[in-house]
């Protein structure tokens, strides 16, 4: 996809780029925004171009920059399970969701800059911006002045932050215990404040949990579909952080 979309706009345009592995993610990410009409963020697209084997890789979206986090450890594995639900990104859930966590980033007053690198092609959406709320607390001074709803919303992606640098750190110690917590955590977050989840998702949840060998469960993607199952005892896998 990444190859595809260089060489179209290349053709459109009559330019010579060489883009890098981040100019590619980000093009990928213009192109679903402004062609599909899903408000989506750059995780997907990074870990196409980015990921390598026995890595994963941990995402900062406030500078576009990332890390590659060793897990190559053969005694785990990562399971991706298909609850063969069917969603939709152009739904109007996912698009308020989105307008929602704007919402209370405004009223904290937290705003983005376009970035203006290599022009118009990779000025990625000036959304109001999470990513410099620096814990709960900060959030909470703010919960008056945002609906209940927005801080709901606030609230999973503030401790997903966390979350996420605690589980790189948890990885690269093999502390796989810890992480496999955090997985569960992320998940309550996902199904009480994001609220992407659904029956059939918690159940296989649940399911994993009364598994001897299970480290941890959680959904991925954008909800109402995909899970990811953290286990010992088989052949390693990778993933991606939020």
């Amino acid at each position: 996809m990444c190859t595809f979309l260089e060489i179209l706009y290349k053709n459109a345009y009559a330019l010579d780029l060489q883009l890098t592995k981040i100019e590619k993610a980000l093009l990928c990410c213009k192109a679903e925004q402004d062609y599909a009409n899903v408000p989506c963020g750059v995780m997907d697209q990074f870990a196409s171009c980015m990921a390598e084997e026995g890595h994963a890789v941990l995402v900062d979206c406030k500078d576009n920059t990332y890390r590659l986090v060793p897990f190559n450890d053969k005694d785990v594995c990562l399971l991706v399970t298909n609850s063969n639900v069917k969603h939709e990104l152009t739904s109007g859930k996912f698009a308020e969701n989105v307008q929602l966590c704007q919402d209370a980033a405004k009223a904290m007053g937290k705003q983005t800059k376009k970035n203006d690198r290599r022009n118009f092609l990779f000025e990625y959406l000036a959304h109001n911006n999470l990513r410099d709320v620096a814990n709960v607390e900060e959030l909470d001074a703010y919960r008056d002045k945002m609906p209940k709803l927005a801080y709901k919303r606030a609230r999973h992606v503030v401790t997903e932050m966390q979350r996420t640098q605690a589980g790189a750190q948890a990885i690269e110690n093999s502390d796989y215990k810890q992480f496999g917590q955090l997985m569960y955590e992320s998940h309550a977050s996902l199904q009480n404040d994001f609220q992407v989840s659904c029956e059939e998702l918690d159940q296989l949840v649940e399911l994993a949990r009364g598994v001897d060998g299970v480290y941890g469960s959680r959904m991925t993607g954008a909800g109402f579909g995909r899970i990811e199952i953290f286990d010992r005892f088989l052949i390693s896998f990778y993933t991606v952080f939020v």
